[in-house]
């Protein structure tokens, strides 16, 4: 899976569980990829499928996406973990981190529900 189809499906995941989801364009996103909203409260994603760990990089820029979206929630997900830095980083400003083992988990209360894919683009294109 590639990190944009990543982002697509965390769209379709967080829709699934009452989201309001909007994708950031491709370039000039500030590091977001993905405003979410429910019940008034706005949070910015950053997606990060990578094999490493993710570091303390992925935490700062999300935590500007924040400011910058005026978002009063900001995560960052992962379909690996985290370095040392990052969680340290991570508590000091509030950043939520969903490692490997968060998203298995929060997956699990989804499974009575059934999951939407994303819809293909119909020109392969990133659709924001």
């Amino acid at each position: 899976m590639s990190g944009e189809r990543f982002e697509e499906w965390l769209a379709t995941f967080f829709r699934n569980r009452g989201h309001s989801v909007r994708l950031t364009p491709a370039t000039g996103d500030y590091g977001m990829n993905l405003v979410l909203r429910r019940d008034s409260r706005c949070t910015v994603v950053q997606a990060k499928r990578w094999k490493g760990r993710v570091g303390p990089k992925a935490v700062q820029e999300v935590f500007a996406g924040k400011a910058h979206y005026k978002a009063e929630g900001a995560t960052v997900v992962t379909n690996s973990g985290f370095t040392r830095e990052a969680q340290e980083l991570a508590k000091s400003t509030g950043v939520e981190l969903w490692n490997r083992e968060k998203l298995r988990t929060e997956l699990m209360k989804n499974r009575k529900q059934p999951v939407q894919r994303p819809a293909a683009s119909p020109t392969g294109g990133r659709h924001r």
